[in-house]
């Protein structure tokens, strides 16, 4: 029996605390807050201009 069979993702290779580079998988989260939070927020602007 190997571990190897078992592993299906690689961890990512160690970089130096200098290194300012972007990661490589940058995440979609604050993509999805943005759409989220854009009717939410063009619906406040409407409701304000009515009151």
């Amino acid at each position: 029996m190997r571990l190897s069979h078992y592993v299906v993702t690689r961890r990512l290779a160690p970089r130096p605390a200098n290194d300012n580079r972007r990661p490589r998988a940058v995440p979609a989260w604050p993509w999805a807050v943005v759409i989220v939070a854009a009717p939410t927020l063009t619906a406040a602007l409407i409701l304000a201009q009515l009151i």
